[in-house]
């Protein structure tokens, strides 16, 4: 497999120059990353889209957005246009690839507490992403073909599937999470339309690297339109139901408001309802992408009926 994959890659590069040696697989799950050096010297993350979910088209346009951004200034990987100069390659087997610059750093994640202190982590994450929507607001960037964040995904079928058409789920339990994506989307419905914009769509820990020059947002597969809070949502959905969360949430909060972030106060307020919305597509992501078995699948599912039950 890792050979197939290595001869695809090998081949996509054609369109950027060729490489100069051997690509080095990084990761090989919704993308296959490799990281590589072009012919020309320039080191880059070469990606291999998986078919089947973003199409060509998009993966152009979320390519456009980062160069826009990057071209701003803003912390994120630059894409390299092939020797045509366009932003994706076809693959023999469907699919595409892409190429962005790499990035050195650490993976939020993986950052030592006694590197970045807890309080200080949720802070630069909260301006971080107060920049992101400030300067993908500015640029104006042509989302042709990107999920859409808003009310329909958050509250009716979602992205990633329909939460409720869990097998696994009692009738009780499709009945708690059912209401509790009713009462989200009457008060998503009286959020202003300005607390709708251009967001990454998947801001977790992995997706933030530290380097020497702070944080860096990777990984933007998933942006396009919807509720910018969803953003800080999903940075906080791995600490949902532990201790700790409360002091993340307010310093991501805090950040987010030190960085003229453009979501509005009462957006803001409804935080905890992103964070329960997150939990629910999550679960729903689980199950169509784990196998059964998978720890995630059971895990994801409490999680979500556990917020979605405390919701209110």
């Amino acid at each position: 497999m890792t050979d197939d994959l290595t001869a695809q890659a090998l081949a996509a590069a054609q369109a950027w120059g060729g490489l100069d040696g051997m690509p080095e697989l990084i990761q090989a799950r919704e993308n296959v990353v490799f990281r590589a050096r072009l012919a020309a010297g320039q080191e880059v993350a070469l990606r291999l889209h998986r078919a089947g979910y973003n199409s060509a088209a998009a993966i152009a346009s979320e390519l456009l957005l980062c160069e826009r951004l990057a071209d701003t200034g803003f912390a994120c990987p630059w894409p390299w246009r092939t020797d045509a100069g366009g932003f994706v390659q076809p693959l023999s087997g469907g699919g595409c690839a892409s190429v962005v610059q790499w990035v050195a750093g650490v993976p939020l994640a993986a950052v030592p507490e006694e590197d970045m202190p807890a309080r200080d982590r949720w802070q630069a994450v909260g301006e971080l992403l107060a920049d992101f929507h400030l300067t993908a607001d500015a640029v104006g960037p042509e989302l042709a073909e990107r999920p859409d964040w808003s009310l329909e995904a958050l509250t009716g079928t979602g992205i990633w599937g329909d939460p409720l058409a869990d097998p696994e789920l009692s009738a009780a339990e499709r009945a708690c999470l059912a209401a509790a994506r009713s009462a989200a989307a009457e008060r998503l419905a009286l959020l202003d339309g300005g607390d709708l914009g251009v967001i990454h769509g998947d801001p977790l820990a992995d997706n933030m690297l530290l380097a020497e020059t702070g944080l860096v947002l990777i990984d933007f597969d998933d942006c396009g339109p919807g509720f910018r809070v969803y953003d800080l949502a999903t940075a906080l959905i791995g600490l949902a139901g532990q201790d700790g969360y409360d002091a993340a949430a307010e310093a991501l909060l805090d950040g987010y408001r030190a960085g003229g972030g453009p979501a509005s106060d009462a957006a803001l307020a409804q935080l905890p309802l992103f964070v329960m919305l997150r939990a629910q597509a999550s679960a729903a992501w689980a199950r169509s992408r784990c196998p059964a078995g998978d720890p995630r699948r059971a895990g994801y599912r409490a999680r979500a009926l556990m917020l979605s039950s405390s919701s209110g």
